[in-house]
């Protein structure tokens, strides 16, 4: 079972997926404390949450990108610590982190991790592993019926899974492709039934958070609780 949180103040379409996590954070991330960023790239969240008061560290498998990240810190003047490592095997010990948030398209890449489902289970075990009783762990994810609400997308996007169906054999139903710069980036996108199975199912409450109320919402954000017997 999970709740879903509607929005009090619903999103304009303008608004990016940063800004939606700047309204995930203020309602869901209420006292400061350590957060671990999960998959942090190039430290963009990081970097925001430790000038507004968390204790936070970045996690990140690719180091060019880490490198970008170091470098905001410096210029920002912030203090994250920054750590190389990869969100399916954590050098951190048990309960040790207050938040661990996921933000941007950690769980969802198939293009440099490549990405199925048991290692989506593995990160998100290892995200509530490091979580002490009482925190939180906040995930986004790409909605996958977001195209529904725009007849042309919706075209492209199952005229695209069944194209890299018949190429890829490890190609996942939800999986598509966007053009980013020059180079083709493949993803995979959510049902919140999808997203809400990777949790435990013992020792978490979930709830979700949607840009839009009804189905058709572009992102939605798992909010996973960490009880006594987690």
């Amino acid at each position: 079972m999970h709740r879903d949180d509607g929005l009090a103040t619903t999103p304009t379409a303008g608004e990016t997926i940063a800004d939606l996590e700047l309204l995930v954070i203020t309602r869901f991330l209420k006292s400061n404390g350590s957060l671990l960023d999960l998959g942090c790239g190039r430290g963009r969240s990081s970097v925001y949450l430790n000038l507004q008061g968390f204790d936070a560290l970045g996690v990140e498998i690719d180091m060019p990108t880490l490198s970008h990240a170091q470098q905001l810190n410096r210029e920002k003047g912030a203090s994250c610590q920054f750590v190389r490592a990869d969100g399916r095997g954590l050098c951190f010990r048990d309960d040790c982190f207050d938040y661990v948030v996921s933000f941007g398209s950690t769980l969802s890449e198939k293009y440099r991790l490549w990405l199925e489902k048991e290692d989506r289970l593995e990160i998100i075990s290892e995200a509530v592993r490091v979580t002490r009783s009482g925190g939180i762990v906040l995930v986004n994810f790409v909605h996958r019926y977001w195209s529904f609400r725009h007849f042309f997308s919706f075209m492209k996007y199952y005229a695209n899974w069944a194209s890299e169906k018949f190429l890829w054999r490890r190609t996942e139903f939800g999986d598509y492709t966007e053009v980013i710069g020059r180079a083709p980036v493949r993803f995979h996108a959510f049902t919140i039934r999808e997203a809400l199975k990777l949790f435990p199912k013992k020792g978490i409450r979930l709830s979700v958070w949607r840009k839009h109320r009804g189905l058709f919402s572009d992102w939605f954000f798992v909010i996973a609780r960490k009880t006594a017997d987690g």
